[in-house]
C-alpha cells in the first residue's frame, strides 16, 4: 500500500507503466466523501477503470445495455453456455463480438470514458494505492488485444479539468448537490428539463451521483445545469451543507471535550484533523496541507505560545492562519499571543457563532481544479527530532527562569 498527497497519483501510475505492471490498482481517497476506484493494468498499460470491478458477465451485460442492445442478456447466457464455463472477460467478449452483438470500437469508447471519469474523481484527492493480482478481468480490445491510449487518457483529463474550472463559480465540485429553485417544477418551460429535474433532482443526490445513475457525462450534465441555473430553475449546495473544496483545519488541544465541541461545529463544513500535543500536530502538518490552525494555549510539554513560535519558524507556515484558544482573557495574554505569531485570540468557552465567524474570516478556499502543494514539510523522523529539540530548549528555558527566581 502506498499513501499519496493531492497531485501525486499520476506519478505513481506512471511508475506502474514503467514497471510494466500487470494487475489491479485499487485507489481509496481520504477526503469526504471517500471514494474507491480501480484501474486494470496489462503490461504497464491501462485497459479499464471504474468505481467497481464487475464480474465478466455483469460487465458485458451493462455495456450492452448502455449501447441499447435489448437482447444482450440472452446473448451473454448463450456465450457462457457455448464456452462451457464461467469465462474471463476476454473470452466472453470474443464470442459476443464475433456474433456482432457488440463491436470492439464501441466497447473501447465506453471503457475509455469510464477510465477518464474515474480518474477525474480521484486524481486531485489524497489517498492510498493498493496493488492486487487480477486474472479474471483481462480486458483488452480488438483482435490485436491492445490497451487504452495512455496519452489520450491524460490529455482528455487535462482538457476536462480546464472546462470544469470554467464553470467552477456555479459548480465548484462534482459533489455539488443541485436543488430545485424557488420556482415550481411545473413553471419550467422546457419539457426535457422538467422531466429530468422531476426524476433526478431531489436535493440529496450530487451531480456525480446523478451522472452515474443516468449514464451521463458529468461535465456535459454540469454545463447543462449551469444554463438551468442561469434560467433560475436550479440552485446548488455543497455536500452536507458544507463549503466546497475547503482546506483542512487542524485543532490542537489536550481536552477531548473541547475537541468534540469543535468537531461537532466544523466537521460537516471543513476537513478536520485533531492533535493533543505538538508532536502529533507537526506530524499531521507534515502529511496534509493545513489551511487553519486552532491552537490551545495550555498544553503539556510545549504550550501553545511556544508551539506557535515553532510553526512560524518554518517557511511553509509563515502565512498560515493561527487562532489561539485560551481561558485567559487579559490584555497581557492577548499581546503575548500576537507576539508569538497568532492571527487571532479566542477566549474559552467559545460559542458556535464566534468559532464559525473566525474560521470563515481566516480560511481561504482552494481554487477549484488546482492542486495544492503535495511536497511534505519534512520526514516524520525530522519532525519528531525538531519537536524533541525544541521541547528540550523550552524546558531548559523554564528551568533557567525558575532558578533565577
Amino acid at each position: 500500500m502506498t499513501q499519496y498527497q493531492p497531485g501525486q497519483l499520476k506519478s505513481l501510475l506512471e511508475n506502474l507503466r514503467v514497471q510494466r505492471f500487470n494487475g489491479l490498482a485499487r485507489i481509496n481517497t481520504f477526503q469526504h466523501p471517500r471514494r474507491t476506484g480501480f484501474l486494470i493494468f496489462n503490461n504497464g498499460e491501462i485497459t479499464y477503470g471504474n468505481a467497481k470491478l464487475p464480474r465478466p458477465e455483469a460487465f458485458t451485460i451493462e455495456m450492452g445495455k448502455r449501447l441499447n442492445r435489448a437482447w444482450i442478456e440472452s446473448c451473454v447466457s448463450f456465450a457462457v453456455e457455448k464456452l462451457g464455463h464461467s469465462p474471463p472477460v476476454s473470452e466472453l467478449l470474443n464470442v459476443i463480438t464475433r456474433l456482432q452483438v457488440l463491436k470492439w470500437e464501441e466497447l473501447e469508447t465506453l471503457a475509455y470514458m469510464d477510465t477518464v471519469l474515474i480518474l477525474e474523481l480521484l486524481v486531485n484527492q489524497p489517498g492510498e494505492l493498493r496493488l492486487e493480482m487480477c486474472e479474471a478481468f483481462d480486458l483488452r480490445f480488438g483482435r490485436d488485444r491492445h490497451a487504452l491510449n495512455w496519452e489520450k487518457i491524460w490529455n482528455t483529463l487535462g482538457l476536462r479539468q480546464k472546462m470544469w474550472r470554467q464553470i467552477a463559480n456555479t459548480i465548484p465540485s462534482l459533489d455539488a448537490i443541485p436543488c430545485v429553485a424557488a420556482v415550481s417544477v411545473e413553471a419550467i418551460n422546457n419539457t426535457s428539463a422538467q422531466a429530468h429535474i422531476e426524476k433526478w433532482v431531489d436535493g440529496k443526490r450530487s451531480l456525480i451521483d446523478i451522472a452515474q445513475a443516468s449514464y451521463e457525462d458529468p461535465l456535459k450534465l454540469g454545463r447543462t445545469y449551469v444554463s438551468w441555473r442561469q434560467a433560475g430553475w436550479l440552485t446548488f449546495r455543497s455536500h452536507g451543507n458544507g463549503v466546497m473544496n475547503a482546506p483542512r483545519i487542524l485543532s490542537v488541544d489536550d481536552s477531548s471535550t473541547v475537541q468534540r465541541f469543535i468537531q461537532k461545529i466544523l466537521e460537516d463544513t471543513y476537513p478536520m484533523s485533531f492533535a493533543s500535543n505538538a508532536t502529533e500536530a507537526l506530524n499531521i502538518m507534515n502529511q496534509y496541507d493545513v489551511g487553519l490552525l486552532l491552537l490551545d494555549v495550555t498544553m503539556p510539554d510545549i504550550d501553545g505560545l511556544e508551539f506557535c513560535r515553532i510553526v512560524r519558524k518554518i517557511p511553509k507556515f509563515k502565512q498560515l492562519p493561527i487562532v489561539m484558544l485560551t481561558a485567559n482573557d487579559s490584555l497581557f495574554d492577548k499581546v503575548k499571543g500576537q507576539f508569538s505569531g497568532a492571527n487571532h485570540y479566542l477566549t474559552k468557552p467559545v460559542n458556535r457563532t464566534q468559532l464559525l465567524d473566525i474560521v470563515s474570516r481566516y480560511i481561504v478556499p482552494y481554487e477549484p481544479g488546482v492542486s495544492v502543494s503535495s511536497q511534505p514539510l519534512m520526514t516524520e523522523q525530522a519532525s519528531q527530532a525538531l519537536t524533541k529539540s525544541l521541547l528540550s530548549m523550552s524546558r531548559a528555558q523554564t528551568n533557567s527562569q525558575t532558578s533565577l527566581a
